[in-house]
C-alpha cells in the first residue's frame, strides 16, 4: 500500500509541478512568439478550462472503466499533451496543448484522489490526503523553481 501511495503522490507532484512551471517559461514564450499581455493570459487560462470543461467527464470515466485506469490514462495524457507544449512553435499549438493539459489534469486528480480514498482504511484517510496533497505542493514549489 505505501508504493500506491507513494505513486499517485507522485501523480500529483508531476501534474501540479507542470501546472506551475508555465510562470518561468512564460517570458520567453511571449518574446519568442511575439505574444500579447493577453494572449500570455489566455495561455495560463487555458489549464484552468480545460479542468473545468475536464472534470465531469473525468468522472464519469472513473466511474465506467475505474480509478486506476483513468488515474492511469490520464497521467499518459498528461504527459503527452507535456510533451507537445515542450515542442509546439505557435501559439495555437501551446493554447491547444494547454487545454489538454487541463482536461487531463482534472481527471488525473478525480480518480488519484478516488483511488487513495479506495485504498486507505478509514481511519487513516486523513493522513494519506495530507501526505498526498503535501507532495503535490511540492511540485508546485518546484516547477517555477
Amino acid at each position: 500500500m505505501r508504493r500506491l501511495i507513494a505513486l499517485i503522490s507522485a501523480f500529483m507532484f508531476l501534474e501540479l509541478f507542470f501546472f506551475a512551471v508555465l510562470s518561468p517559461l512564460l517570458p520567453g514564450l511571449k518574446h519568442e512568439l511575439e505574444l500579447s499581455t493577453s494572449q500570455a493570459g489566455v495561455l495560463v487560462a487555458m489549464y484552468a478550462l480545460g479542468a473545468l470543461l475536464g472534470a465531469v467527464p473525468a468522472t464519469l470515466a472513473a466511474l465506467r472503466v475505474g480509478v486506476r485506469r483513468t488515474a492511469i490514462a490520464s497521467l499518459a495524457m498528461f504527459a503527452a499533451m507535456s510533451v507537445a507544449f515542450g515542442l509546439a512553435h505557435s501559439y495555437d499549438a501551446l493554447l491547444a496543448a494547454r487545454f489538454a493539459q487541463g482536461v487531463a489534469g482534472a481527471a488525473l486528480w478525480t480518480a488519484a484522489m478516488v483511488w487513495l480514498l479506495e485504498i486507505a482504511p478509514e481511519s487513516r484517510r486523513g493522513e494519506m490526503l495530507g501526505f498526498a496533497f503535501g507532495v503535490s505542493e511540492a511540485g508546485a514549489i518546484a516547477g517555477p523553481a
